[in-house]
């Protein structure tokens, strides 16, 4: 049984900048780990997971006209992967 998806809805696109980052030798890292490369990966691996957020951005004003604004970009952590965005909108 198929079920096709129609949507009159258009996606939203907006300009972002996008940054993927590696961990470098991780496969050969957990070949033949020792006790201490095991638990350094362990905690990189929390750290990257415990990194996570979404994209937030917050103007404030600081007085006499003046704004201040703050952007945290989102993340998304997988495997030894970590994905930073920006949205420029």
């Amino acid at each position: 049984m198929s079920a096709e998806y129609q949507s009159d809805a258009k996606p939203i696109l907006t300009p972002h900048l996008v940054a993927y980052m590696d961990l470098l030798g991780f496969r050969s890292a957990v070949a033949a780990p020792t006790d201490l490369a095991q638990a350094l990966i362990l905690t990189a691996l929390k750290e990257f997971k415990a990194a996570e957020q979404n994209f937030e951005i917050k103007i404030e004003p600081i007085g006499k006209g003046e704004r201040t604004t703050h952007v945290k970009p989102g993340i998304s952590a997988f495997s030894d992967h970590l994905v930073m965005s920006f949205d420029f909108s």
